[in-house]
């Protein structure tokens, strides 16, 4: 029997299909990493207040730097809880997004969010992947130092700068070929409903270049989409600081004075928020999307291997 495939315009049209058939959650998806991200503004805007600011002619005292050092301890603590909650809405709303696609026709009102054992499974595979792919990038980093050491020593500075120049770069193509195999480990436990890190890595065996090109893939339309999503973004803002007769002032004397200048265009601010929902859940449902389209279709290779 033939090797089981998968079909890129499948797996690069998943998102698109989520967002027309899941619409509501898609929509939620990105709504909860907004309220996170906003939540994160709100606790950084007192901070930001509150921040020492040059007069004209005058430098920030030590006293007022130490003393705004020292109420930033709390306001850390603040938002470690805000990066730990955003990590945890990033695994959530990620297997969500594959358990959707492994449903397309379903509906589910608790926009297939659960706290459950596939969620527990995607944390130990992903916590395992980037564990293992930051101890490979300080592995090259310490290897590439040691060889750019001993050529120096051996061969001179032109051996050296050929070394240095080609190294990186050919760390980086084993970095995404690693990536790309390791990145059916997450979609493949939630199929299989169990810790998939060998079928995971066997679905991979034979599709490792259209697996790189799948994630290049990825890569790329991510960033022209969000690329172009922030253009759209920005140009409201831009457009709403302007329609409010804002002025942006000359010489501000705290940050209280650039908060006062934005203040009336804080409907345009929430109407940014808008696009910026519907692009933050499409490209979860992209990216989780086009990678569990490829583990489902090639799973069955797995299952006759």
């Amino acid at each position: 029997m033939a090797k089981a495939d998968f079909s890129m315009g499948d797996a690069l049209g998943a998102g698109f299909r989520l967002l027309r058939r899941q619409t509501p959650a898609v929509l939620g998806w990105g709504a909860l990493y907004v309220m996170v991200a906003v939540a994160s503004w709100a606790l950084l805007l007192p901070m930001l207040k509150d921040m020492p600011w040059p007069r004209a002619g005058t430098a920030v005292s030590t006293e007022a730097t130490e003393a705004y050092l020292q109420s930033m301890y709390g306001f850390q603590a603040a938002a470690n809880l805000l990066n730990l909650a955003g990590l945890v809405v990033g695994l959530l709303v990620w297997t969500a997004a594959m358990r959707a696609t492994l449903n397309p026709g379903r509906s589910d009102r608790f926009l297939f969010l659960r706290v459950g054992m596939d969620e527990l499974r995607v944390l130990v595979v992903s916590a395992a992947v980037f564990a293992g792919l930051y101890a490979f990038v300080l592995f090259v980093v310490l290897l590439g130092l040691g060889l750019g050491f001993a050529l120096h020593a051996a061969a001179g500075q032109t051996a050296t700068v050929v070394a240095v120049s080609l190294f990186p770069l050919l760390a980086l193509i084993v970095l995404l070929i690693g990536w790309s195999r390791l990145s059916l480990l997450a979609p493949m436990s939630v199929i299989t409903g169990r810790f998939a890190f060998a079928e995971g890595w066997k679905a991979g065996k034979g599709r490792t270049a259209k697996l790189v090109g799948l994630n290049l893939l990825i890569f790329l339309i991510y960033y022209l989409v969000s690329v172009a999503a922030v253009a759209v973004i920005g140009g409201v803002l831009v457009v709403g600081f302007f329609a409010t007769g804002g002025v942006w002032p000359r010489n501000p004397g705290s940050f209280n004075d650039i908060i006062a200048a934005v203040r009336p265009m804080a409907p345009w601010a929430a109407l940014a928020m808008l696009p910026f929902v519907v692009l933050t859940g499409w490209c979860v449902a992209f990216w989780a999307g086009a990678l569990t389209t490829a583990a489902r279709q090639l799973a069955d290779g797995v299952a006759d291997a």
